[in-house]
């Protein structure tokens, strides 16, 4: 994306009395095509899906790549057993463990995402060295008992306990393209020419759905390209034209809405969506979003957005006809749906508006935000929102209800993480650290250094980094706790006598952390523990590469590797490749040189 994409800063200048949150809606959409990087790096897009801790995984006729916002790493084929079988990648799946199954065209293989450790698992082990004869093309979780697999070859069950497969062959033989769960425990799935399917995994019997007849009452085409299960019981399929062996059409594809109870089938009409050119056969894949409409994705690589009603929808038109097939769809946790194609290109969709809502103390509405100052907002990794007030506790947002239930009232909440095993902590600063249990709202474990009490903890900032490790930056220092002991300890800068009362810490995405006091910024390296301290040169004026300021309010790194360091008096740009600092003030159009806050949007 760099170069090709404008990123925005934006920057608060002042701590708020209320709290301000961009709000899905489903009226206007942004929609931009990405070109240049992903493009040029991951040469035809085929599976897209986002993991536990946000990053994008995208498989792609050449291998698999991680997208972390900034920048692309690469998964490639190797010779071992310990690398990937094959460049080409049909599906994934990512686990909340972290980590990652890939369906490749020469097997399964498993990705430890934070040690990037490769693992084979063949359906077919006589090949040796990991190598498989199975293309493997759909993917499904199956709670944490195992893992449903679709290939070229029929379905299969993966044991994470045994490391066995297991088949389920049918009747027929089959080629399965598209796998999901449904609540009640039944695998759907849909095959290249065969139609759909949904197995009952206690007996093994199959139901089968296939094209019967052109009076509507069967599916439109058996070559299966997606499936979704409804809240309404029903099943939407995709499909795409289907052709005989001498290139004659045997049918047309399109959307099916199947009524799982009556075994009934609701043909949908593509020209909903308006226009000539909206009269897409050859759908290729779909996705719900989170208002329950439906994004499709075509052969023409054109999208249109069915609303969930199945009776409207609006139709996107590629603005430089380049596109090509949508090979996958997939909604990430922001809102924004990727859309991978066979050629390559991509496009991102922003499936919520810009609309901005505000919210305030109402003292006649007990569910309103608390009274006082906003100290710190958290966005976890399921949604819900939560907001730390300066001595009125914690707010727990209510999406549905646009209510705000309080926790712990009188605390000061300054901080709060959700660590990379999903654990909730909360940094106050008066009673130190605290892991919540977001099920019950109740503190399970309150964390103390030790030879200190808790309210020697006033926590200012918090970060997990790429160790594992959790850093604490509180009133009296820097603390390092051990994730599996639990045990904070005092990280020392300078001698025993040195005193430094921290403020922000970040990791950047070189492995450093960068640590803001009110005496200054300290630059740690995250492998040998290793810092150096950046202050600002006393009675030296002007942007001479310096950092101009010694109280640090904030740390930010941008995509660009740039890091923002607002001080007491200016905002500074610390350059990485030249190691100097450029400010920024009232000349470069600022209403103050004083910033507290700042966040990268993707305009």
């Amino acid at each position: 994306m760099r170069g090709r994409i404008a990123l925005r800063i934006w920057i608060s200048v002042l701590t708020a009395f209320s709290c301000a949150y961009s709000a899905p809606s489903g009226s206007r959409f942004n929609i931009r095509d990405i070109e240049s990087e992903i493009g040029n790096t991951i040469k035809g897009g085929l599976s897209v899906v986002q993991d536990s801790r946000g990053y994008l995984y995208i498989g792609g006729q050449r291998g698999l790549y991680r997208y972390d916002g900034y920048s692309f790493k690469s998964y490639e084929k190797g010779d071992g057993s310990d690398s990937l079988q094959t460049g080409k990648i049909q599906s994934l799946a990512s686990m909340e463990d972290g980590g990652m199954w890939v369906g490749t065209r020469a097997g399964l293989a498993h990705l430890n995402t934070r040690t990037d450790a490769i693992d084979r698992y063949p359906i077919n082990p006589d090949l040796g060295d990991g190598m498989d004869d199975h293309h493997i093309q759909a993917l499904a979780k199956d709670g944490s008992r195992g893992l449903w697999v679709g290939s070229h070859k029929g379905l299969f069950h993966f044991d994470y306990e045994t490391k066995a497969f297991a088949s389920f062959y049918g009747d027929i033989p089959f080629n399965v393209t598209r796998l999901a769960i449904a609540e009640d425990g039944l695998v759907w799935g849909g095959t290249r020419r065969s139609g759909a399917f949904s197995l009952n995994p206690s007996d093994g019997s199959f139901e089968w759905y296939r094209t019967y007849n052109d009076d509507g009452s069967s599916l439109r085409s058996n070559w299966i390209t997606g499936l979704a299960i409804l809240d309404s019981g029903s099943a939407l399929i995709s499909s795409r034209n289907d052709y005989d062996s001498g290139g004659n059409l045997l049918s047309e594809g399109g959307l099916d809405l199947l009524n799982i109870e009556t075994k009934t089938v609701v043909r949908i009409d593509p020209t909903i969506a308006g226009g000539a050119e909206a009269t897409e056969t050859n759908v290729t894949a779909i996705e719900r979003d989170d208002s329950g409409n439906v994004w499709v994705g075509g052969l023409s690589g054109d999208l249109y957005l069915l609303d969930a009603s199945m009776k409207s929808a609006r139709y996107f038109e590629d603005p430089d006809r380049q596109a090509t097939e949508v090979s996958d769809l997939a909604l990430d946790r922001s809102g924004i749906l990727w859309v991978a194609r066979l050629n390559g290109r991509a496009s991102i969709v922003n499936t919520r508006s810009s609309e901005l809502l505000g919210w305030e103390n109402d003292s006649r509405d007990s569910e309103s935000l608390s009274e006082g100052r906003v100290a710190s907002v958290f966005e976890d990794r399921a949604g819900v929102l939560w907001v730390g007030m300066w001595g009125s506790g914690l707010n727990r947002y209510d999406r549905d209800r646009g209510t705000f239930q309080r926790l712990f009232p009188g605390d000061h909440v300054s901080a709060m993480l959700e660590d990379s095993r999903g654990r909730f902590w909360i940094g106050t600063y008066k009673k130190g650290l605290a892991l919540l249990d977001r099920e019950s709202l109740s503190i399970t474990q309150q964390v103390t250094r030790e030879g200190l009490g808790t309210r020697h903890m006033r926590i200012r900032g918090m970060l997990e980094d790429s160790k594992g490790r959790l850093w604490i930056s509180h009133l009296h220092g820097l603390d390092v706790m051990d994730l599996e002991s639990g045990l904070p300890t005092s990280y020392r800068i300078g001698d025993e006598n040195e005193s430094h009362v921290g403020t922000g810490v970040i990791e950047d995405s070189s492995g450093n952390i960068w640590w803001g006091t009110k005496n200054g910024l300290f630059v740690i390296d995250v492998g040998s523990l290793e810092y150096r301290a950046i202050q600002e040169v006393s009675g030296k004026e002007g942007s001479g590469g310096d950092l101009e300021g010694n109280i640090i309010r904030l740390l930010h790194e941008d995509s660009s590797g740039s890091v923002w360091v607002g001080t007491d008096i200016r905002l500074n740009r610390y350059d990485p490749i030249s190691g100097g600092f450029e400010q920024f003030d009232e000349a470069a159009g600022m209403s103050t040189p004083v910033v507290v806050g700042a966040e990268e949007d993707a305009a």
